[in-house]
């Protein structure tokens, strides 16, 4: 008896396959012969015990338990994972030889497959390993698949073989992929969607570089693990910011859109897996450099990044050892733009069809419309926002494998070290509707769409309106004049500064991220017996997070010219000749007459708007992120084969059980953002800081060229620069601190703001919290499962197997903090006469604030801050059932259902929360007799008294999101490829929004039972708003995905292949609740907790997702074309600009990437977005959900070029 040999399909190494005999040509020429993948092995036995391989069966494996659970799958302890010499016995007859070379072929192919249910119950889920080389054949024995095509064939069988819904990709979809992250790579398969703006805040209008995270259909709730572990960082979430992954990392990535009772739990939309490189996946040594640029084409600049990887493997006699080592450093500068508009406006048209400049007062804007014909009533959109942000990425990753195994134990070992560092400057010149100061801007020359009608639109923006009686601005207003296309926006106003036009904001942020995370694990499997399969897994992580924003806000005043279109905007701006700085103002009559300023000296009207005459520092604030914390984990896992029972006994296959305990502690200090004037003329305290008039004023501002903004032709004229404060400022903390401390105009602490921080030389600075501040969380979770393994063979060829379980949960929560109060503001004593000018009344400064009427309330707000420790649990069953019907070789159909949970996010778990008491102010009636000598004087107030005490922060009670998700497909693999058609049914409870409720809402005991407090005769609502479980919803579709290489077609064009998927989602859910009205005017006490219209949209869900990627492979070429499109989808149900919802457009993403393989060197280049494709989005406005233009975000095109070198 002698053996044949073949080729291992991931490695190119030869393995033997035993009782072939010489002789035996056909059994030979067929085991050749076989190139793909086609079948499923199963293990069998006969009625008297013994191994038998037939078709759709696998042998008896030590190691190898099939659809058992235990991630040992295709993982032959006492071998390679290419299937080393493995002896059973098999029945006798001529067919008998094919069939026992078909199963050892796939099994010498399995460890490439890297199966996908073993990585659902193991943390060492292994990674596929396809080698780097061209396809070739070097002899009539050996067959290697390899690149593109390996890669997609390997993801083909761990979607096949797995025992619940599972899609795939590998380490070279990663590489040839032209993506910028691990997150835009696994945004290629079917139902999964990139992330690159924000979800649900009040700002959707800040999108990334890089893809950062992922929905999988349309759902948020995707539990993130590395090699089957929790995936922890600092930042206060759950989900892993793929962005922060180097794709050198990675082995393969498995998407798990259903649950088996072994997975872990939190992940109701899906569980995405990132599987790093293991020492065994490699056959020989193993050493590979690359060296890549990437230049960004916004930014015209050229990136480096390089890494390292080395292994070896070695056998001793006490078992075979391996080591593998990784390095890698990359660098991105990049750069976005972004075009910003408001909401239409309505706006009364009048004779001379223009909007006149209007006095902005409450009374005067609501009796505007009084009486008047809707047709008259025009939608305005004078707003604008130019937007630059330089971001610039580091990140580096240490990685260090080994391990060690004989014929029963394998222990492996990992370390991994990512370090990512990001500096941005961002610059906005913006200026919108009621952001002024004392009017509102007129606008001529308009050219309207008048075609265009709402029935009903929301007065005024979000964070405008009338201060002193908010529910005005939810007032609907129809509008039939049509809609502003473009116009010349102009305001004669001399405002607090004497000049003339809008005073259009200029605000520089710089922005520090850092983030560095060191993960531990060791792993031990344990093939006790013949039939008992036993794994331990320890975890221990421990990461750091920080953040760090300066901000640096200027004026200037200007008149423009503005034509909205977000893809082909304009915009030209004009100074008003009569433009002229008074320094020395101090009061404000809004007459539009320059000469009721304090006399003095003016400064000369600017030149430009690069001059530094034109603009003053109007505010600064900086905002500080500090959190730590550790992940200790540790499970345990037995699986025992039961098969070769009789009767019903035949169909059980394997039982397992398992438990985990887990300890997650964060420590998270986080402020919120610390805003204060410099020096603005409505400071009160005398003058204010042109840059023009500083001692040292190109150390504090720079002007800023915006002629290229939008690759150029958006802002028109030769004003297209502008002045920010200067960029080193922002970018150190050091340095912002020490000019404000040695510039003369400031250094006498002439202005409002009071830092948060310290100076301690460095760029980051020294933040000091506050007790609200601070968060202290321990989460203990507890689980155990069962899981029972079924199969059967019917006696028409078809099969049945799956699994049925249910996990327990128990979560235990410590969650630490302080109830702080925020303290009323100094009483400034402003005297009544200033400079020998009146201001105000004698006995106005006895009755301008809180502490001349209501004492109790300021005392109630200066309390000390009460520590608290909130101690919490709750536990949940989770039954699943998953099974597969296999139809024949070919075809199955698969079903699953489980329920499952996703916990709410660490950060929103903290006690630490801050009371905050508004107050109601009842001024005196305004005087409008120029003649009265009251006329323009501050007299003070009638009465101020409480209003309510809002309460923001954290909320400890918050239950988990659960969902009963089912799936059912149809699944069909043939010759180089499948097609699959799957559909799905989710339905959520406890979804967690922003809302406000009354406070004892929340439930739990003690404080948060008190909903209201009597102070100075008062009964005071204390209201509660942050995270909240609001909302249920149903979410339904399905999916279809389809590859193949077209093997059967002549010449190279056998060498083309196509992979592409289509995915419709149906989604509803509960819309946000208004906030809290506790005086019955039909308007929530805080207007930004008012979400207009009722939108019942999940957030970030596309009706329509779809891939499409053409691909061509031979000997030396690999090249790939990949398009990604996506419907519109919802960012947020309440945008702080327009106060309406937001969604984004439709957009389509093109790529493509190109490799020579020349022996051992790669040459290799890709691009990215080469459409060039802007993110666009629309704001809701009425009823009838008709959209509108809002925003518009361009980001660079990136070309990488490099070369990959290996041994």
């Amino acid at each position: 008896m002698v053996t044949a040999e073949i080729t291992s399909f991931s490695t190119g190494k030869r393995d033997f396959v035993p009782n072939c005999q010489r002789g035996q040509e056909k059994c030979y020429r067929y085991l050749v012969r076989l190139k793909t993948i086609r079948y499923a092995i199963r293990r069998s036995r006969n009625h008297a015990g013994q191994v038998v391989s037939t078709y759709g069966m696998r042998p008896d494996l030590t190691g190898h338990r099939g659809n058992r659970g235990g991630r040992n799958n295709g993982r032959p302890l006492g071998g390679d994972r290419a299937m080393n010499a493995q002896r059973f016995r098999i029945r006798s007859g001529s067919a008998k030889c094919l069939l026992m070379a078909t199963s050892a072929l796939t099994l010498a192919l399995m460890p490439s497959i890297a199966s996908a249910q073993d990585a659902a119950t193991d943390p060492e889920g292994e990674p596929t390993v396809t080698s780097q080389g061209p396809q070739t054949t070097t002899s009539d024995t050996e067959i290697v698949v390899t690149g593109i095509r390996a890669a997609l064939e390997s993801a083909k069988e761990i979607k096949r073989k797995s025992s619940t819904f599972v899609d795939s990709i590998t380490a070279s979809d990663i590489a040839t992929l032209p993506d910028l992250s691990v997150a835009e790579a696994i945004g290629r398969i079917p139902g999964v969607t990139i992330s690159r703006f924000p979800q649900g805040g009040a700002s959707p209008d800040f999108p990334s570089p890089e893809g950062r995270g992922n929905l999988v259909r349309g759902l948020g709730f995707v539990r993130s693990e590395f090699n089957g572990r929790d995936a922890f960082s600092a930042n206060g979430g759950r989900s892993l910011d793929f962005s922060s992954i180097p794709p050198e990392l990675v082995g393969g990535v498995d998407v798990y859109k259903n649950q088996s009772a072994d997975l872990i739990e939190g992940g109701i939309g899906g569980s995405i897996n990132l599987r790093t490189l293991e020492p065994f996946d490699s056959k020989k040594d193993l050493f590979v450099v690359a060296v890549d640029g990437t230049y960004s084409d916004l930014r015209k600049k050229w990136s480096p990044q390089a890494s390292i990887t080395a292994g070896k493997r070695w056998n001793t006699g006490i078992g075979e050892f391996g080591i593998l080592g990784s390095y890698s450093r990359s660098r991105l500068d990049s750069r976005i733009h972004g075009w910003q508009q408001n909401a239409p406006m309505p706006r009364v048209l009048n004779a001379a069809g223009q909007v006149p400049e209007t006095t902005f007062t409450g009374a005067n804007k609501v009796n505007e419309f009084a009486g008047v014909d809707p047709s008259q009533i025009v939608g305005i959109t004078p707003g604008f926002q130019l937007r630059t942000n330089d971001v610039d990425r580091e990140r580096i990753s240490y990685y260090l494998a080994a391990q060690w195994r004989n014929d029963n134990v394998q222990l492996t070992g990992k370390y991994i070290r990512a370090e990512n560092k990001i500096n941005s400057i961002e610059r906005t010149f913006e200026w919108f509707p009621e952001h002024d100061t004392g009017t509102t801007a007129g606008v001529s020359d308009i050219v309207l769409d008048k075609n265009w009608s709402t029935a009903g639109t929301s007065m005024c923006s979000g964070p405008g309106g009338f201060p002193s009686n908010p529910g005005d601005c939810e007032r609907l207003i129809p509008i039939r004049g049509g809609l502003m296309e473009s116009g010349y926006v102009t305001n004669n106003a001399d405002s607090w500064t004497g000049a003339r036009g809008s005073a259009v904001g200029s605000l520089g942020i710089g922005k520090i991220e850092e983030a560095t995370t060191e993960d531990f694990s060791l792993n031990l499997k344990w093939n006790a017996t013949d039939r008992l399969f036993i794994t331990l897994d320890g975890q221990y992580t421990k990461a750091d997070a920080r953040q760090r924003s300066i901000w640096g806000g200027m004026n200037t005043y200007l008149n423009w010219k503005i034509r909205h279109d977000l893809d082909n905007p304009s915009i030209e701006f004009l100074i008003d000749p009569q433009h002229r700085f008074n320094p020395n103002q101090t009061r404000f009559t809004g007459d539009r007459d320059a000469t009721a300023t304090t006399p003095g000296v003016y400064i000369p009207t600017p030149t430009s708007t690069a001059d530094f005459n034109g603009s003053s520092w109007q505010f600064a604030a900086d905002q500080f992120q500090v959190g730590t914390g550790e992940l200790k984990a540790f499970r345990g896992d037995l699986a025992y084969d039961v098969s070769g029972g009789e009767g019903l006994a035949s169909w059980f296959d394997s039982v397992k059980f398992g438990a985990r305990w887990s300890e997650r502690s964060q420590i998270n200090q986080e402020m919120a953002l610390n805003w204060g004037s410099i020096a603005p003329a409505w400071d009160g305290r005398g003058g204010f800081a042109v840059a023009g008039t500083f001692q040292n004023p190109s150390q504090g501002f720079e002007a800023v060229n915006f002629a290229d903004f939008f690759r150029g032709g958006v802002v028109q004229g030769a004003n297209n620069a502008f002045v920010f404060v200067n960029q080193d400022l922002l970018s150190s903390y050091a340095n912002f601190r020490n000019y404000l401390n040695t510039e003369p105009q400031l250094a006498n602490g002439n202005y409002g703001w009071v830092p948060r921080g310290t100076s301690d030389g460095s760029r980051f600075g020294s933040p000091i919290f506050r007790p609200s501040d601070i968060s202290d969380i321990t989460e203990k979770t507890r689980n155990a499962y069962v899981r029972v393994d079924f199969k059967h063979e019917f006696d028409n060829g078809m099969s049945v197997d799956g699994n049925v379980g249910v996990r327990y949960v128990r979560t235990d929560l410590d969650s630490s903090g302080f109830q702080a109060f925020r303290p009323f503001v100094d009483d400034i004593q402003t005297p009544a006469v200033a400079n020998g000018v009146r201001t105000r009344t004698d006995d106005a400064e006895s009755r301008d604030d809180i502490r001349d009427f209501s004492p109790q309330t300021v005392a109630y707000a200066a309390q000390q801050a009460i520590a608290r420790t909130l101690k919490l649990k709750d536990e949940h069953w989770l039954p699943s059932f998953n099974i597969k019907w296999n139809l024949n070789r070919e075809m199955l159909i698969r079903g699953a259902f489980s329920k499952g949970l996703s916990r709410p996010n660490v950060q929103d778990l903290r006690a630490a929360q801050e009371y905050v008491v508004t107050i109601n102010r009842l001024n005196f009636p305004q005087i409008t007799d120029r003649n009265d000598p009251l006329f323009g004087i501050d007299r003070g107030a009638q009465n101020i008294t409480p209003g309510e005490i809002r309460v923001s922060g954290g909320n400890p009670f918050l239950k988990p999101t659960t969902a009963d998700s089912f799936d059912l497909s149809y699944e069909w693999y043939f010759k180089g490829g499948y097609l699959s058609v799957a559909g799905f049914y989710k339905d959520l409870r406890n979804i967690i929004n922003n809302g406000s409720l009354p406070l004892g809402v929340l439930g739990g005991g003690g404080d948060q039972q008190v909903g209201s407090v009597t102070l100075d005769g008062r009964q005071v609502p204390i209201i509660y708003n942050g995270a909240v479980n609001q909302a249920k919803a149903k979410v339904k579709g399905i999916e279809i995905g389809y590859q193949q290489f077209f093997d059967f077609l002549p010449g190279p064009l056998k060498h083309l292949g196509f992979q592409g998927n289509y995915t419709f989602i149906d989604a509803k859910t509960t819309p946000p609740q208004n906030g809290v009205d506790s005086d019955g005017d039909g308007v929530p006490d805080d207007v930004i907790t008012v979400f207009r219209w009722g939108v019942d949209d999940l957030l970030g869900q596309s009706k329509h997702i779809a891939n499409a990627v053409a691909i061509y492979q031979d000997k030396v070429v690999e090249a790939r074309l990949a398009y990604n499109w996506r419907s519109e989808y919802l960012t947020t149900y309440r945008d702080y600009v327009t106060g309406n919802p937001i969604y984004n457009s439709a957009a389509g993403f093109l790529d493509a990437s190109l490799k020579f393989n020349i022996g051992n060197l790669q040459l290799r280049g890709s691009i990215a977005n080469i459409l060039d494709t802007k993110s666009k989005a629309r704001s809701y406005i009425d009823a009838s959900g008709q959209l509108y233009d809002r925003f518009s975000f361009l980001n660079d095109r990136r070309i990488v070029v490099g070369l990959l070198f290996r041994i």
